[in-house]
């Protein structure tokens, strides 16, 4: 054989070498986790599929790995998503957003599984201009009591983000848990203003100042968190990206729109859900839409499909429920009281169905109080109005309405104090200072 043969061989070998070892990478790649697609929006469910097959026509890409997996956490499918980001992780191991978003994705279900991945991300971040890997670890490490290791942590996020809020949130949560109260303050009330950490930062002073004794500032504190609406999430880059698409891209719009009072618009997006797929949680924020725009009808059989979805899950469903036939009770009392009698007695029912469930839920017994009350029930209405002000001392409605039935009762010392009360909770309330007027003429 001539040398022209020679490197034809050789050629011809190596050629084999490298198919082979091709054909047998290609053989051993990791596969991407099943989905149960059955479950999923259906452009969820595409949109996952499509990155899935990105995935399996180039198995070795970390960033494919980890576009899948971002969808799948989209999607709440938090194992899945984990998988997909300990392989981005295997793929390109000095990357901190892998295992952070690996540990993101176990934080809610699973801290001790969330710990590692955080440990080896917050490893890797020392050249990171961001917080978030040491303050999510330290939110994981808190949770499972491990307090040293979480001060080390936020004191290393607190030299990144001097201001930041959720660090001295988490902070204040430390000293408290060490009893040390005044440095709790001290950091509790860096957070009271942001929109982050507005309304638990607000929680948690009340819950300081009531163990230092101070029940005037907690009882503000209670009131002020009361009026504040959910805190938002804080600002995290690494998921920044994250894509939201389908229903729960549509479920977003919908508590944007109910957030800005759009309550018309958030009822004909949840109307087109319900249509497509019907939902407890999605019929329950019909009817408070509904109850909301004073369309008590449709409020009551969407609340009526909820009960009928999740019956075994219905506290919310029949607490908004007994609202709305105390409410429509109200209307229907001069022109059909038999008719209004029914529904007050429904009312009821529905109340001591939540309060079956859960006996602190104070607003069901204010729902309870008000139903015995129109149905000439008044000490039984009073023990549960009583009831609902020692559930919630800083409840407006549960002090006005204990004062106008002890008021109806003849007790107006007692209306007057319980009155008095509702007025320092809410100054700009008309109503106890309307019923406070009325009394001063008794």
């Amino acid at each position: 054989m001539g040398r022209r043969g020679w490197t034809a061989l050789v050629f011809l070998a190596a050629l084999a070498a490298v198919a082979s070892w091709y054909g047998w990478r290609r053989y051993s790649a990791p596969v991407p986790p099943e989905i149960a697609y059955a479950e999923l929006d259906p452009e969820v469910a595409e949109a996952i599929e499509t990155a899935r097959r990105k995935v399996c026509a180039n198995p070795y890409s970390a960033l494919s790995w980890g576009d899948l997996g971002k969808l799948l956490r989209a999607a709440q499918l938090y194992p899945e998503a984990a998988a997909c980001f300990a392989q981005a992780e295997r793929l390109d191991p000095k990357n901190p957003r892998w295992p952070y978003l690996q540990g993101e994705a176990w934080h809610g279900t699973d801290k001790q599984a969330a710990l590692p991945p955080l440990q080896r991300a917050a490893a890797l971040a020392d050249n990171v201009d961001t917080i978030a890997p040491f303050l999510r670890l330290a939110e994981v490490l808190l949770a499972l009591g491990r307090n040293d290791e979480a001060e080390k942590q936020l004191q290393h996020a607190l030299q990144i983000e001097p201001d930041d809020p959720t660090v001295h949130y988490n902070l204040g949560l430390l000293a408290f848990q060490r009893d040390d109260l005044p440095r709790s303050l001290a950091h509790l009330k860096r957070g009271e203003h942001s929109p982050f950490t507005q309304r638990k930062a607000c929680i948690q002073l009340a819950t300081v100042y009531r163990r230092m004794g101070r029940t005037q500032e907690a009882d503000d504190y209670s009131r002020k968190a009361d009026a504040l609406p959910p805190d938002s999430n804080w600002l995290d880059p690494f998921l920044s990206d994250t894509p939201t698409v389908g229903r729960p891209a549509r479920l977003q719009e919908i508590y944007r729109l109910e957030k800005n009072g759009d309550y018309r618009r958030a009822v004909e997006q949840l109307t087109a859900l319900i249509q497509e797929k019907p939902e407890y949680r999605l019929y329950v924020s019909l009817g408070i839409d509904l109850y909301k725009l004073g369309d008590l009808d449709r409020a009551e059989q969407a609340l009526r499909s909820a009960l009928a979805l999740a019956p075994d899950n219905s506290v919310r469903a029949a607490h908004h429920l007994g609202r709305v036939l105390l409410l429509r009770a109200d209307k229907d009392e001069r022109r059909n009281p038999q008719q209004a009698r029914a529904e007050f007695e429904e009312a009821a029912a529905c109340a001591r169905q939540v309060l079956a469930r859960q006996p602190d839920h104070a607003m069901s017994y204010v729902v309870l109080g008000l139903s015995l009350r129109r149905l000439g029930k008044r000490p039984e209405a009073l023990d549960a109005l009583r009831t609902a002000v020692r559930c919630n001392p800083n409840s407006t409605d549960a002090h006005f309405y204990l004062g106008e039935t002890l008021a109806e009762a003849g007790q107006f010392a007692a209306a007057r104090t319980s009155l008095e009360r509702a007025c320092e909770l809410s100054p700009d309330d008309p109503r106890p200072r309307a019923s406070l007027a009325k009394l001063k003429t008794q």
